[in-house]
């Protein structure tokens, strides 16, 4: 306005996310934005995929492109999965479409909007393998996957759009679906594209019932019978998997307390979503699945946890449920505000799975007025609530320490769901454990063996100390056998079945 002369701007723009997240629909907005703005005549868009601008012969790629191009002048290029133009192999002609494009993204940057867009990690590949392209398009916009609440707002469009209603214990339904579906996606999740099919098949299923019975077809509401079946079941189709992992925590020795308490938590969790598919109401508030494993070691918490992440994932409560493992080691640094930076980073490792932290009462043992496990907890406590939706934190200890710890810290305290005590394994079930450790090995125990491992390890429950070490006491057992049969094999030139049977000298005292 001022009569000075400027540069053209670079309209050119980076549009990262998933499938169905409405980046086609923004491009054709940014076409007529920029229309209205004065920076491009026409406004239109041009969708292209990579079949639009190579061909199969040499010097025939650039022809296409620059045609497609020229179709696009004055308006937006949008370029989708752009990638895969650098995906071909050297017999394949996409990068005389890149060449080609960078030139014209340049020479035309006054009358070409260029948008590239796909999933992040190909783009940000795409981008890094090609500098001259990242040097032409500075701004990137990421487009998230849309949440339970916005999915369920899609679907109520597309039912404003037909001039029907759905039912309260549909609405109920469909919550429970898109947050089933929503804490099980991938890279691959259709967004508005899972709702857009979800609609169009409820919609078949409601017009064949407004005609068999014979309803008012604009007055009848979508009802739950209309939801597909495979929707309906769509948080059972891992219970197959659930089921397995169940029984792996049966086959567990002992602690018939621990697997009581974690079948609890599990029904309690499929409960819910049986209640939410039938579409009645409940107030469940907000949840917290944090864990307390309490219990001397070698008794299966860290077993136990693992199998904890797969059983969340399994119940589509964690989206990858992996386990995570952290002490005070990983998580205290040795200077001022680095604590907090190492334990958000361990922390944001779990997202989506399990953060098992052993001895937790670590962090508030310092030796000194300089400690910085407090900075610690600290920034464990809010994560712990922000992230209850993404991350399961199981503390574990001693019982007499973390009681403590916890009293201590009432933060932490408030945001544990379930305190489960693992007890010490009883003389029979350290018995069964060395058995099976010996079996897996392939060695032979004999009666005889049998018979003086269950004294031994009877006498080693009834004497146990405050600090038993329970699993790990028996592997330190197996493992000296181990140790002195393979002795015996070299020393008394053994062979056959005898290179694998245990005799009582090979029993430590």
């Amino acid at each position: 306005k001022q009569g000075q002369q400027t540069d053209p701007p670079r309209l050119h723009l980076i549009f990262t996310g998933n499938p169905g997240t409405g980046k086609t629909t923004v491009a054709r907005l940014i076409g007529e934005i920029y229309r209205d703005l004065g920076l491009l005549k026409r406004g239109h868009v041009r969708e292209v995929a990579k079949q639009d601008l190579v061909a199969g012969y040499v010097g025939q790629t650039a022809i296409l492109t620059n045609e497609v191009i020229d179709q696009a002048l004055d308006g937006v290029l949008f370029i989708d999965e752009a990638y895969t133009l650098s995906q071909g192999g050297n017999n394949d002609f996409g990068q005389e479409a890149i060449d080609t494009l960078l030139k014209r993204m340049e020479d035309e940057r006054h009358r070409l909007a260029v948008i590239i867009a796909g999933y992040p990690d190909n783009i940000n590949e795409f981008l890094e393998s090609n500098p001259g392209l990242k040097r032409r398009l500075p701004t990137t916009i990421i487009f998230e996957d849309y949440t339970p609440s916005e999915l369920l707002a899609i679907f109520q469009q597309r039912l404003s759009r037909v001039q029907c209603s759905m039912t309260p214990e549909l609405e109920l339904a469909l919550v429970s679906l898109f947050t089933d579906l929503y804490r099980r996606r991938d890279q691959n999740f259709g967004n508005a594209g899972v709702v857009e099919n979800l609609f169009d098949k409820m919609d078949q299923l409601r017009s064949q019932r407004v005609i068999q019975q014979n309803l008012e077809q604009l007055q009848e509401p979508f009802q739950l019978q209309d939801l597909p079946p495979e929707y309906r079941q769509e948080s059972r189709k891992n219970e197959q998997v659930l089921q397995e992992l169940l029984q792996q925590l049966d086959w567990l020795t002992g602690l018939d307390s621990v697997k009581q308490n974690i079948r609890e938590i599990v029904n309690e969790q499929l409960a819910n979503q049986r209640l939410r598919e039938a579409g009645i109401s409940i107030n469940e508030g907000q949840q917290t699945r944090h864990l307390l494993f309490t219990g001397n070691p070698g008794t299966g918490k860290t077993t136990v946890a693992r199998l904890i992440g797969q059983i969340f994932k399994a119940l589509g409560l964690l989206q990858k449920g992996h386990f995570i493992e952290a002490n005070r080691s990983n998580l205290v640094a040795g200077y001022v505000g680095q604590t907090a930076l190492k334990t958000k980073e361990m922390i944001e490792s779990a997202l989506d799975g399990v953060l098992f932290i052993d001895e937790a009462y670590g962090l508030s043992r310092g030796d000194s007025g300089q400690d910085f496990g407090r900075e610690a907890i600290d920034t464990l406590v809010p994560m712990m609530e922000n992230e209850r939706d993404r991350l399961i934190v199981i503390l574990a200890g001693y019982t007499l320490e973390m009681q403590g710890f916890m009293n201590a810290n009432s933060g932490i305290k408030s945001r544990i769901g379930n305190i489960i005590e693992f007890p010490d394994y009883t003389g029979e079930e350290l018995h069964q454990i060395c058995l099976g450790m010996g079996q897996q090995g392939g060695w032979i125990v004999t009666p005889e063996i049998s018979a003086k491992l269950l004294t031994i390890f009877q006498d080693m429950y009834e004497n146990r100390g405050r600090n038993f070490g329970n699993g790990r006491e028996v592997r330190n057992v197996y493992e000296k056998m181990v140790q002195r049969l393979k002795s015996r094999i070299v020393r008394e030139h053994l062979s056959g079945e005898g290179m694998r049977t245990f005799r009582l000298e090979d029993i430590p005292n």
